[in-house]
């Protein structure tokens, strides 16, 4: 599952219907508005579109929920890879319902820019289940330590990365 945010969530609702993408999940309080796209009608995965008020509060986060100070608060996900038997028709799909600029072709199959961030969709084997989320690129306030934990939990490593479940989990160190 992939959290998207925007500032306008109606907007991005009325290009949903306009493009046929149906919602699986829905929900509006006072702090957030937020759907669940069909991962049929996106491609690869399920992508929840949130809006919260104010945009740095997070209801899922619980009552207590701050961001944190300093580097540590400025983590995040740079970006995700997902995998597709035709990856640049996901990637073309993910550009309309995401209004992103057109995807561009890269040494890894289609790359899409989000603010801060990327979209990668390669190319998956032709076998069942192939296609979906592929891995994740992280920023993080200290790779070491990250990559300490994951050696320490037994998780297939190599250079700036490790493997969750089949999974890639990409580290990249948050520049202070």
């Amino acid at each position: 599952m992939l959290l998207l945010q925007t500032d306008d969530f109606a907007r991005e609702r009325a290009r949903w219907a306009s493009l046929g993408v149906r919602t699986i999940w829905n929900t509006a309080f006072d702090d957030i508005t937020a759907a669940h796209l069909h991962p049929k009608d996106v491609g690869c995965a399920l992508v929840s579109v949130d809006e919260p008020r104010p945009a740095a509060s997070w209801r899922w986060g619980g009552p207590n929920w701050k961001v944190a100070p300093g580097l540590a608060g400025r983590q995040r996900i740079r970006g995700i890879t997902l995998q597709a038997l035709d990856a640049q028709a996901v990637a073309q799909r993910w550009a309309q319902v995401f209004d992103l600029p057109s995807p561009v072709a890269s040494e890894r199959g289609w790359r899409l820019q989000l603010q801060g961030g990327f979209v990668d969709v390669k190319t998956a084997k032709a076998v069942a289940g192939a296609a979906g989320v592929a891995g994740f690129t992280l920023l993080v306030a200290d790779p070491a330590a990250v990559l300490a934990g994951a050696r320490k939990a037994g998780l297939p490593q190599s250079e700036q990365s490790f493997d969750v479940l089949g999974t890639r989990i990409q580290i990249e160190p948050l520049e202070s």
